[in-house]
């Protein structure tokens, strides 16, 4: 999702400082007949929908990853449990 947004900030940025149309929303009065600011705000909403989807997939794959392939001998699991055995006071449940 970050990529996605940092792609969106070049493509304003490319069509605002070298005049590119980038996100679809310059020179439509020729294409067209009238001028539809709203092209450009489609083209980054389907942008963010398809990054969206993207990052869902990327999930739900790596959660069955870490389902059945962690196993608690994997190098990440002695490091979270020797992290715990040196800082007990970080994990002290404080009444509210």
């Amino acid at each position: 999702m970050a990529v996605g947004v940092v792609w969106e900030i070049f493509e304003f940025a490319v069509d605002e400082f070298w005049g590119y149309n980038m996100q679809k929303a310059r020179n439509l009065e020729e294409v067209y007949g009238y001028f539809d600011t709203g092209l450009g705000l489609i083209d980054t909403m389907k942008d963010f929908i398809v990054n969206t989807i993207g990052a869902l997939i990327v999930s739900i794959i790596g959660y069955y990853y870490c389902e059945n392939k962690m196993t608690k001998e994997n190098s990440f699991w002695k490091i979270k449990d020797e992290f715990i055995d040196e800082n007990p006071e970080l994990f002290i449940e404080k009444p509210f």
